[in-house]
């Protein structure tokens, strides 16, 4: 299943009601504009060491920040103007598609690297006739990339997020319908939004995925795992400092044994590519060589499934995603930023 496409499904529903009073309008503003500079910041630092190292992990880097400013756009569209804010979404996502490819044959190149070593001699042909074939790939795409970040120029993306954030809806409109439009909700109760309705749709995936274990199934409750832990990076002003770190930290435990699922996955699929295409071409014996290379990564898919099963067992043991919502603070306006840091970002 190509990342490229896959993994763009729909967001979760937005709101919203504008969080707090309007005295600590300034104070939100404040986190929104540190959030989404933040991120926009770790994008354009990134596509600049994706084109001057060619570094994998730079354009790794790059594409999880493209997210996460998605992610910020999605969570503070409430404060801005929303023909604006739609035309930074779509820019955002043309970014993020754009690396998502690339980024699917880096990971499949890193994996066969890992497999030459583990297998050795015994599995030789196949993996170094896979290998040459997804670099030969990899270098093809790249300069697809760059040409369509060309397109795409980032100076004007910096340069429209920057014009969004000057023009803010504050008060917002949602204020007017309270009397004096003096108070909406508190931040607490903006954050408890976003965090039932990501609850919602990781229980309607851990359910998917435990009565039917489908690599569809795993996919998409990775996705959701995903956009849930970004979702809580933001928001973790609302949260009570030390379980928050903990609940993200498990969190991208999850996301990164659903993510070795997906990768292997990927791999296995371009391999069966591959085998058709000598198949076609009446290679039958290096053929079936790469059938035994994919007997391999169905077992290494067998065996990580089995250890997302055992893991989601355990949380449901714990009643991991049910207490989340607990740990959110009592209800009240945000706190000073100086007070209350934004927890910052993990990799990946």
């Amino acid at each position: 299943m190509s990342q490229e496409h896959s993994e763009d499904t729909k967001d979760y529903p937005t709101v919203v009601p504008s969080p707090a009073r309007r005295g600590n309008g300034p104070g939100l503003l404040e986190m929104a504009e540190s959030a989404l500079q933040s991120r926009l910041n770790v994008l354009l630092t990134n596509e600049k060491r994706t084109r001057a190292e060619n570094d994998i992990e730079a354009l790794h880097d790059m594409r999880v920040a493209s997210r996460r400013l998605r992610e910020a756009l999605r969570i503070y569209a409430g404060l801005y103007p929303q023909k604006k804010l739609k035309q930074g979404k779509r820019d955002v996502r043309r970014v993020t598609r754009t690396l998502g490819l690339v980024r699917e044959v880096d990971v499949n190149v890193e994996q066969l690297k890992m497999w030459q070593g583990q297998l050795g001699e015994a599995y030789a042909i196949p993996v170094e006739y896979c290998l040459a074939m997804e670099q030969s790939r990899q270098r093809r795409l790249r300069k697809k990339m760059f040409a369509r970040l060309d397109d795409l120029d980032l100076d004007t993306l910096q340069a429209d997020i920057s014009r969004l954030l000057q023009r803010p809806l504050w008060p917002s409109p949602a204020m007017e319908d309270e009397p004096g439009g003096e108070f909406t909700i508190s931040y607490v109760s903006f954050a408890r939004h976003f965090v039932e309705a990501g609850l919602g749709l990781i229980r309607t995936s851990v359910e998917a995925a435990s009565s039917r274990a489908t690599l569809l199934n795993y996919h998409r409750l990775r996705i959701q795992v995903k956009k849930f832990r970004y979702s809580l990076e933001l928001l973790s002003r609302a949260f009570d400092s030390h379980r928050a770190v903990r609940i993200l930290k498990q969190l991208k435990t999850l996301q990164d044994e659903l993510g070795a699922l997906h990768d292997c996955s990927v791999l296995h699929s371009t391999v069966r590519a591959l085998r058709t295409q000598l198949r076609r071409g009446e290679l039958f014996h290096l053929e079936r060589q790469l059938l035994r290379l994919m007997r391999v990564l169905a077992h290494a898919q067998n065996v990580q499934r089995k250890t997302i099963e055992s893991h989601l067992r355990r949380l449901a043991s714990l009643r991991f995603f049910e207490r989340i919502p607990a740990a959110l603070k009592e209800e009240s306006a945000p706190p000073p930023l100086q007070s209350t840091p934004e927890i910052p970002p993990s990799p990946g």
